[in-house]
């Protein structure tokens, strides 16, 4: 489960105990989780060629939601980069447009656009989870 706080956010893709994390779990076909701004994130695996994640679709915060944020008081400035542009360019989509109830499974990434989804999200990691123990 990636949890990416927004501060740690410029951080994510430069971390390479983060890239370790999601390559292993990659590789062993395992179930990787993540909410709201976690495609930053998985920006960090971004060191195998061809990009792990590439062809899947994702739930996430938008990147123009983001512009907006400080005028709405969630954030106090600005994003220092916006990351569905950087998962565009390696191939991934984002399946919503708006911070809304979205929730979206694609092989073993699940994902959600934000708190929103919360409900919907924790139906879909149980499933997933218990899905693996079976």
């Amino acid at each position: 489960m990636i949890r990416t706080h927004l501060r740690a956010m410029p951080g994510c893709r430069k971390t390479k105990n983060l890239a370790r994390l999601l390559h292993w779990a990659y590789a062993r076909d395992r179930s990787t989780l993540g909410i709201c701004h976690f495609p930053a994130a998985l920006i960090a695996s971004d060191n195998a060629k061809p990009f792990i994640y590439d062809s899947y679709e994702i739930a996430a915060f938008p990147d123009p939601v983001d512009k907006q944020t400080p005028i709405i008081g969630y954030m106090p400035g600005h994003m220092p980069w916006k990351f569905g542009e950087k998962l565009g360019a390696f191939g991934v989509t984002i399946v919503n447009t708006k911070a809304d109830a979205s929730c979206h499974v694609d092989r073993r990434l699940i994902s959600r656009a934000s708190r929103k989804a919360a409900n919907d999200f924790g139906g879909l990691a149980a499933e997933a989870l218990l899905h693996a123990v079976r």
